[in-house]
């Protein structure tokens, strides 16, 4: 994030992320128009919140999702 380049082209975002105490750093698009460039315009997902969606995506059943939040594995 020091690179002057990367620095003037405005290629790593700051965005507050609910449940965190500082803000996320996110990298954006490789490339940029001359008058404007690709932009964030929602806000980033809370933390596990599409863990349920991903995981049943992945093919486990919800007694498994359950079975591993109760251990602690998500």
């Amino acid at each position: 994030m020091s690179h002057v380049h990367m620095a003037e082209r405005q290629f790593f975002n700051e965005t507050r992320v609910p449940g965190l105490d500082r803000p996320a750093i996110s990298a954006g698009a490789g490339f940029r128009f001359a008058h404007d460039g690709p932009l964030r315009e929602n806000a980033v997902p809370k933390l596990g919140e599409h863990t349920d969606e991903v995981l049943r995506d992945l093919g486990f059943d919800t007694a498994s999702i359950d079975e591993m939040r109760r251990t602690g594995t998500t």
